[in-house]
């Protein structure tokens, strides 16, 4: 049986960027500006756009062959596949997306826990709206600083902490103000207004040894 996990690839996932440098190469592409329209008229066509976003591609820590890294309420962390059970396996669903460098073709790289045993794994990305979005992101040479990420209306902001490999989230409110702004997922179906509603800060804050964490703030 056909599995979400048959089109991950590790290495993929792991020639993404750390969030410095996704910033620092969506600025040399020039941002969202010369792909906003484009985008738009996708998100007009496809009514699944309601429910994926725009995401800027990076990373934060490195995996291990063996290891992919799956959501679980608020906290994403990596797990090798040998000490997932068949019944959870079976249940993963992709959450993140970027272009396969050799077919140019959506494959996922993050995962979150569904229902287990549910037979429902498969990825559920909408492969008309894909290969709309893919063409778009190729025709303009933005392929490798841009993918696709699920997305839900009206989720509250949250902020990331990263602890180890660990990535935690917790509500930006919580958070003092005054952090820089990194935007990081753009719905597709507000993308025409360019407001970067969806938005993602990067920081740093010490832990009781002085180490930093590194956050920034997601949707």
């Amino acid at each position: 049986m056909a599995s979400v996990l048959d089109s991950y690839s590790v290495q993929l996932r792991s020639s993404l960027p750390d969030l410095d440098h996704a910033e620092q190469r969506f600025k040399r592409a020039g941002g969202l500006v010369k792909i906003q329209a484009a985008l738009a008229e996708v998100a007009k066509q496809h009514p699944s756009s309601d429910r994926f976003g725009l995401h800027l591609l990076h990373r934060h820590s490195d995996l291990e062959d063996d290891e992919i890294m799956v959501e679980s309420g608020p906290a994403t962390q990596p797990y090798h596949l040998a000490d997932l059970s068949p019944a959870a396996i079976s249940g993963l669903r992709a959450s993140v997306w970027g272009l396969s460098q050799d077919t140019k073709k959506f494959a996922p790289l993050q995962f979150a826990f569904g229902e287990e045993d549910s037979g429902k794994g498969m990825d559920d990305l909408d492969a008309a709206l894909a290969e709309a979005v893919a063409d778009v992101l190729v025709q303009h040479g933005l392929e490798h600083v841009f993918g696709l990420a699920a997305t839900e209306p009206g989720q509250e902001m949250m902020m990331e902490t990263t602890h180890g490999r660990a990535e935690i989230l917790i509500p930006a409110r919580q958070l003092a103000e005054g952090f820089d702004f990194i935007e990081v997922l753009w719905p597709l179906s507000d993308i025409q207004s360019g407001d970067g509603s969806a938005k993602c800060r990067q920081g740093c804050t010490k832990d009781t040894k002085g180490k930093h964490l590194r956050f920034h703030f997601v949707v």
